[in-house]
């Protein structure tokens, strides 16, 4: 005897649930542990300009803490414009007067170490300034660690309910065929099903852009 075919409706509804069950197994573990996740946060980038900011102010505080560099001149005056300056030695035979100094700055008031004091209180400002960027990073990497992992839980909790909605509608429309239930009450069952996958799936999508 030939077995009749199953209603449309039954058909769809097991396409459907074997559509949204397919990925509900591609849940995947955190690749990384928390102190492995902090640790990285303390080099990321924000960390790496917030040292870069310190080495130039470290440099800077070995500029301010020397003398201003001696400074050389050569001037040369009085020169006869219609026979010109001759031939020879510039230094010895040119018909120019010349004159070569050498001029040193003398701060005064204790200038350098005035700034240096300036200097040394930009670099310790630069190095509070790395250590709490450093200290906010690894808050923030651990906050989005367990965010990560609550993501997780969330979506294979409505993986569960997802499931059983989904064997509750088919049981219900296994027995609209046999006459058990009304078909009213099997499409209420089909709904809730689709809105629990419909929650999975906005799980899902949540923990993407988590674990971006």
């Amino acid at each position: 005897m030939a077995h009749p075919h199953p209603p449309k409706k039954a058909v769809r509804l097991a396409t459907l649930c074997v559509g949204l069950l397919l990925p509900l197994g591609g849940i995947a573990a955190p690749s990384l542990t928390l102190a492995e996740v902090v640790s990285a946060a303390k080099d990321n980038l924000d960390v790496q300009f917030s040292a870069a900011a310190l080495g130039a102010a470290q440099g800077d505080v070995l500029a301010a803490d020397r003398a201003p560099l001696p400074l050389f001149s050569l001037k040369a005056s009085q020169i006869d414009l219609q026979n010109g300056i001759g031939a020879g030695n510039f230094f010895t035979k040119k018909r120019v007067d010349k004159a070569a100094g050498l001029d040193f700055t003398w701060e005064r008031g204790n200038k350098r170490d005035l700034r240096t004091r300036v200097a040394k209180s930009s670099a310790g400002a630069a190095e509070a300034d790395l250590d709490e960027t450093r200290v906010q990073q690894m808050i923030s990497a651990a906050a989005a660690y367990f965010d990560l992992g609550a993501a997780q839980d969330r979506l294979l909790e409505l993986q569960g309910i997802e499931q059983s909605a989904m064997q509750l509608a088919l049981t219900a429309r296994k027995r609209v065929q046999v006459g058990d239930l009304a078909e009213q009450d099997a499409i209420r069952t089909e709904i809730e099903a689709r809105r629990a996958a419909a929650e999975r799936i906005n799980a899902q999508q949540d923990l993407r852009r988590l674990a971006l």
